[in-house]
């Protein structure tokens, strides 16, 4: 199992409640606490890149529990590394995966927003409130591209303020990614 709230283990999680309104959890994991075999070894959460099926959907599951029990369902993105935004409604019958974007946003409680990187950062994005939340896919193409502002903008689309007097409610968490030099041949 994924170690639970634990900031020294391989996932690193907070509970925030923005300004007293609805608590939001985040987490960014890294690759312990899956069933996936060298070497995806061992909490791969793509499907995309010849891991056993089976493995990816059991490491989604995990990911979806460790979040908690209000988690219903895992919903993740087809990044393209543009600026595209997927809005995310609370439909029980919702797609598992949004094609073609590079951000999610909901409001809709027990929704996990699911942005994976690798050499991109994935992005959390907390509105006033609690009231919406976003997964950002940040590679320098989708940065240069405009996917925070864009997000921001879906974000205030569904009814989070966008606003200067609004701008210090939105708060940020940065997930883990990897620079191309840091990594080592084998």
């Amino acid at each position: 199992e994924i170690p639970k709230r634990d900031w020294s283990s391989d996932v690193c999680s907070s509970d925030l409640a923005p300004n007293g309104g609805r608590p939001v959890l985040w987490a960014a994991t890294c690759r312990a606490g899956g069933v996936s075999q060298a070497p995806f070894d061992s909490l791969n959460l793509a499907s995309h890149v010849g891991d056993d099926e089976q493995d990816v959907a059991e490491n989604r599951e995990r990911l979806r529990r460790f979040m908690g029990g209000g988690a219903e369902r895992l919903i993740r993105m087809d990044a393209v590394h543009g600026r595209d935004v997927g809005v995310v409604g609370d439909s029980g019958d919702g797609p598992e995966s949004v094609p073609g974007v590079d951000a999610l946003v909901t409001r809709a409680a027990g929704l996990v927003l699911v942005a994976q990187g690798a050499d991109c950062v994935p992005v959390a994005l907390i509105g006033a409130a609690g009231a919406a939340v976003a997964a950002v896919h940040c590679g320098w193409r989708g940065l240069v591209a405009g996917v925070l502002d864009a997000a921001i903008g879906a974000m205030a689309e569904v009814g989070v303020p966008r606003s200067e007097e609004h701008t210090s409610e939105l708060q940020s968490r940065f997930g883990i990614s990897y620079a191309v030099f840091c990594l080592k041949k084998k």
